[in-house]
């Protein structure tokens, strides 16, 4: 998606992340047919992407044990409620997943199987997509 520029780190999002970055924005804006929303998301992440790219070491490690012990960090939107779980290596920050959590019945969404650890991480049930 080309969401960084000239910054002090590169952000890579991995296949998965922009596999579900897409599914974020497809939901809103067909499933719920709100493009404006969908909008809004996208330059939302690339806001966070371009923000991590300057603060990738600044944000503390993952407070589970499991993913801390990884170097998992994560990145929380500021206008809505999704993070990004990403990791450091060397002069790259790598995205490995961007979630939506749903704050009346604290369910983590847009999770594969595969992110058993994040379910961990948040203490939450997960529903895979």
């Amino acid at each position: 998606m080309g969401w960084n520029k000239d910054t002090d780190f590169k952000v890579i999002f991995t296949d998965k992340a922009e596999i579900q970055a897409q599914q974020i924005l497809d939901y809103l804006a067909c499933e719920l047919e709100n493009v404006q929303a969908a909008l809004s998301v996208e330059q939302n992440m690339k806001d966070i992407a371009a923000r991590l790219s300057h603060m990738v070491n600044s944000l503390k490690l993952c407070d589970d044990a499991d993913l801390r012990a990884l170097g998992y960090r994560t990145i929380h939107f500021r206008r809505h409620r999704c993070f990004m779980l990403y990791k450091v290596v060397d002069n790259c920050a790598y995205v490995i997943g961007i979630y939506h959590i749903n704050s009346k019945s604290y369910i983590i969404r847009f999770m594969t199987k595969a992110d058993i650890r994040v379910k961990k991480h948040f203490k939450k049930f997960a529903i895979p997509l």
